[in-house]
């Protein structure tokens, strides 16, 4: 999906929505169903899940992000860059659980 022409109401939309299903994804790996979301990379990507603190409330956070090996190196994706709070989470405390 490229959302290089979205509206910033569109991309907040898109950031509510995809917000919104991690507590689905994050349940998925938990019950060992994780892999069925790795089922087809080429379409949806493939999932990790990063454990952070959060910069402000210091509560620990499990979120799924997007990921990518290359060259056996893994890249973790941010798609909507550095306004991500998962990223500032770990830009503010950078000890975090893959």
């Amino acid at each position: 999906m490229d959302v290089a022409n979205f509206t910033p109401k569109q991309l907040n939309t898109l950031r509510r929505i995809f917000h919104a299903m991690n507590p689905f994804m994050v349940f998925m790996l938990k019950i060992g169903l994780g892999w069925t979301m790795n089922i087809w990379p080429a379409v949806s990507g493939r999932i990790m899940v990063i454990k952070h603190r959060g910069r402000k409330s210091g509560k620990e956070y499990l979120t799924p992000v997007n990921y990518a090996v290359v060259d056996g190196d893994v890249y973790c994706t941010a798609g909507f860059g550095t306004i991500s709070d998962w990223y500032k989470n770990i830009m503010a405390n950078p000890e975090v659980e893959i």
